[in-house]
């Protein structure tokens, strides 16, 4: 049977409960520490992973930028929560005169902060400084109707065995097995490290041998990675997992 789609319980995302349900989701209320909504897929060799997305309105997005909470609390909290987090922007929007607007459902209103008005550039910049730089996987869908598609098809896809999905067989057919350096491909397996985190553990070793053998001293050296972080990975490479 498949895992339940967890709704958070609180209002701005209870209210997505009632379509989930009419699109034949298993979909049910709960109390989320972090994040709308959750449900457990299936990653590699069946093993269970925790996934969160965290839905954001692109007026509230702005404004929880502004206020620190979205980079302060809320993304720490799903990165931490979630092995694979998604930070979900809802909302149509377009340029005027280089300002961002968007469409509230009835017309269309400028993006802004208090008096102040977000600019295009501004609103793509911030996505993209998102996108490159956390471990949030980036979704962007034009309103409700697209966002409670996504939420049913993403939970179904992750309900999947992993070597199920062949999408990607064809698509890289012609490709080279990989892009990707060795060391980046195992590092991005290691607790706590993403996208950005394993392209900065690539920039520092050249070879898996220098990375595992690498001192704790060395890791604390490597961008991104703090002292709690580099203890783990040092302790992980090492079959250890008590702290210092």
């Amino acid at each position: 049977m498949a895992a339940p789609l967890l709704v958070d319980s609180r209002v701005g995302s209870r209210e997505l409960l009632a379509p989930l349900l009419a699109l034949g989701a298993s979909a049910e209320l709960a109390v989320l520490e972090f994040g709308d909504f959750a449900w457990v897929g299936e990653g590699p060799d069946g093993l269970p992973l925790p996934i969160g997305v965290e839905r954001k309105r692109l007026q509230d997005f702005c404004s929880s930028l502004a206020s620190g909470r979205l980079q302060r609390r809320q993304i720490p909290g799903m990165v931490n929560t979630f092995a694979v987090p998604y930070l979900l922007l809802e909302g149509t929007w377009r340029e005027n005169d280089g300002r961002a607007q968007w469409h509230t459902g009835k017309r269309w209103a400028p993006l802004q902060i208090g008096e102040s008005y977000i600019t295009v550039r501004t609103l793509l910049g911030a996505i993209e400084t998102l996108r490159m730089h956390t471990d949030m996987r980036i979704v962007e869908t034009s309103g409700v109707d697209a966002t409670t598609l996504w939420l049913v098809n993403t939970q179904a896809w992750w309900q999947r065995p992993w070597t199920g999905h062949g999408t990607h067989k064809s698509a890289l057919a012609g490709a080279s097995p990989s892009t990707m350096s060795l060391v980046r491909r195992v590092s991005d397996q290691l607790p706590g490290i993403g996208y950005t985190r394993a392209l900065a553990i690539a920039r520092r070793w050249r070879t898996v041998h220098e990375m595992v053998n690498a001192s704790l001293e060395d890791w604390r050296t490597v961008e991104g990675v703090g002292e709690v972080t580099a203890t783990k990975l040092y302790n992980a490479l090492r079959g250890t997992h008590h702290a210092r």
